[in-house]
């Protein structure tokens, strides 16, 4: 899903590096918030190093929040690759998913 989505997002934003992510490692978990009354929505946010098709590893951060895909049917995975956010949609270095 989310290798599928930076191709797209390479193709239609301007000024980006025509580059695919190649490889996932150093995948890890490092906040959890579960569904509860004040939080109906669970959320794990996640960070790993991608290695993309220009030889450079970057680091990703991303977001599950549970639930949230198409009609509520499975889970929604926001992403950021550090160096890509041109229209700072995550804030400054991907803060918004840290």
């Amino acid at each position: 899903k989310i290798t599928n989505r930076f191709a797209y997002q390479v193709r239609h934003v301007p000024h980006l590096p025509d580059v695919a992510i190649t490889d996932f490692s150093r995948i890890h978990q490092h906040r959890y918030l579960p569904a509860s009354e004040e939080w109906p929505i669970g959320r794990r946010y996640c960070g790993a190093t991608v290695s993309l098709s220009d030889g450079r590893a970057r680091t990703i951060w991303y977001l599950i929040e549970e639930g949230q895909g198409f009609a509520s049917i499975g889970d929604n995975v926001e992403f950021c690759v550090s160096g890509f956010d041109r229209w700072m949609v995550y804030n400054g270095r991907c803060r918004v998913l840290r």
